[in-house]
């Protein structure tokens, strides 16, 4: 049987990385507001207590308590749209700040590159927000800074004004392909995280559950069935002589003859009942709410369907029959064990009587 390939679309990958992209992005802000106490001194060498100095100094420290904020407000975050919109707001007045900063430094001063080159790396490595949100504050910053480059600095000479921008160019490039590859190898550990799960909990032929899957879905049920006295049926399913289709077709036509079996019993079964393949030929039907009249009749068109029409195997046309035993759940039952052996027992009543029947277990 060939399994689609698991895919994860943008919404299921921002949701399931969303806390820990919350709790990065609370550790980006500290990282990223943590030259501040440097800078106010910065300042102070360059400009002495003027009144630009002081001017500066409350900017910075708006700036430090609007971040606080922030950070204090991440955790409350419950989507990812919510988390971008926050994160692009402190980046443009992060950038204004940056901005503000450089402008008063003096027009001979080129030191404040080398921040701004940091500041975009930092932005796209540590700020887990995907390319396509991380690009446009950064350009917006990359196109101010470059502003002011051409607009209020004065260069030695012009070798300075050309490695700037290349300086800053190539750091919103290789931010950005920085930021595209971890994304992109997020995404496929969780496509791997996935489709490991879905491996563990599936059978590899057929698709349909295995018995760890099944038994652990039978036990909520089972505390369902208990806790809201809800009536729950198990269903065993042996497909008869099956050891002779192997023996006169090959193990692969009875490979397809499993798979037919899984299509036509999940058909006929409803859309909340779940199968499971517990053995080579071997199933187990977990009905929920089913009455033992509704198992009974369940039961019926399960056999009725499987043995209607021969299954196309490789070429080679089979006609299968099965026998099916079925267990009801006692008041208060709890444990699947016990459920499943009583619903085998009648599955081998079943074949015992002369098999392609429906068996039900005594009480």
């Amino acid at each position: 049987m060939t399994f689609p390939s698991t895919t994860v679309d943008e919404a299921q990958y921002r949701a399931h990385y969303l806390q820990a992209d919350i709790a990065q992005c609370r550790f980006a802000l500290l990282v990223l507001m943590a030259p501040m106490a440097p800078f106010v001194y910065f300042d102070h060498a360059l400009l002495g207590f003027s009144p630009l100095f002081y001017q500066l100094a409350s900017a910075r420290a708006a700036m430090f308590l609007y971040t606080l904020y922030v950070w204090h407000r991440l955790p409350q975050v419950g989507d990812a749209r919510t988390l971008d919109t926050q994160l692009v707001v402190w980046a443009l007045a992060s950038t204004a700040m940056s901005l503000a900063n450089n402008f008063t430094r003096p027009p001979e001063y080129f030191g404040h590159y080398i921040t701004d080159v940091w500041l975009i790396l930092m932005f796209y490595a540590a700020v887990p927000l995907p390319p396509r949100v991380q690009t446009p504050p950064v350009l917006v910053y990359a196109a101010f800074a470059l502003a002011v480059l051409f607009l209020h600095k004065r260069a030695p000479i012009p070798l300075y004004t050309y490695i700037v921008v290349l300086m800053t160019v190539l750091s919103v490039w290789c931010g950005h392909l920085i930021s595209a590859r971890i994304h992109r190898y997020r995404r496929e550990m969780l496509v791997t995280r996935i489709e490991l799960e879905r491996q563990a909990r599936t059978d590899p032929l057929t698709g349909a559950i295995n018995r760890r899957e099944f038994a652990r879905i039978a036990g909520e049920e089972l505390a369902r069935h208990a806790r809201l006295g809800k009536p729950l049926s198990v269903l065993m399913l042996d497909l008869d002589h099956f050891k002779s289709v192997n023996d006169r077709f090959g193990h692969s036509a009875g490979d397809a003859v499993l798979v037919e079996v899984t299509h036509r019993t999940q058909a006929a079964l409803r859309s909340y009942d779940r199968l499971a393949r517990t053995g080579g030929e071997e199933f187990c039907i977990l009905l929920p709410e089913a009455s033992p009249d509704e198992a009974q009749a369940i039961a019926e068109r399960v056999r009725s369907t499987l043995s209607a029409k021969p299954i196309d195997a490789n070429g080679s046309s089979v006609t299968i029959t099965t026998s099916i035993g079925i267990a009801n759940a006692k008041v208060g039952e709890l444990q699947i064990e016990g459920l499943m052996q009583r619903a085998d027992a009648a599955l081998y009543s079943a074949k015992n009587a002369g098999r392609n029947r429906v068996a039900l277990a005594s009480a």
